[in-house]
């Protein structure tokens, strides 16, 4: 359904409203159906290059490079910060060291 800009003929609000095929308009204020069509702006593409980039940009951080050629995705991975890993310790977890604490107290 496409959007369409109106005027009323009677009260002269403007408003838009999405119109269906076959089907008159109706004023929102007043119910006249007495309208007249006005010409509307027309949206540009969304496929500028600069909303593109910045879509992947924001995917590639999601962690999503789909979108991307091979050799825009290793290049952005070279260029990727590495992440710390966590060093993993031998002690054992927190909740295996309470019992064992517990089992001492118990022994004393």
């Amino acid at each position: 359904m496409p959007l369409h800009d109106y005027v009323c003929r009677n009260c002269k609000l403007r408003f838009e409203t999405l119109v269906r095929a076959g089907t008159t308009p109706v004023c929102p204020h007043c119910r006249s159906t007495e309208l007249d069509k006005q010409l509307s702006a027309p949206s540009g593409p969304a496929r500028s290059k600069a909303i593109i980039t910045a879509a992947r940009r924001q995917a590639a951080r999601e962690g999503d490079f789909s979108h991307y050629s091979a050799a825009e995705r290793s290049e952005l991975l070279r260029q990727r910060p590495e992440r710390k890993r966590r060093s993993t310790s031998t002690a054992a977890p927190p909740s295996s060291s309470y019992r064992a604490k517990k089992k001492r107290e118990s022994m004393t």
